[in-house]
């Protein structure tokens, strides 16, 4: 499970709180912080056999849609 954030909303969202020295350190704390006052939804990772399945379906469902 990850979190998928916006970047240009984080980047807005740092500058507010005036982060102006720029470090991956500083980047990981205002991000844990930011998560943690406003909460983003949870986002899985679907193993690669259900993306390929999910791929072939797409694949199929077009060239049905094509037939019609």
């Amino acid at each position: 499970r990850y979190v998928m954030m916006n970047p240009l909303e984080a980047k807005r969202k740092t500058k507010d709180d005036l982060h102006q020295n720029k470090t991956d350190k500083l980047d990981a704390m205002y991000l844990a912080k930011m998560q943690s006052e406003h909460p983003q939804r949870l986002a899985y990772v679907q193993s690669e056999e259900y993306q390929e399945l999910m791929a072939n379906n797409r694949i199929y469902e077009q060239a049905s849609h094509d037939l019609i």
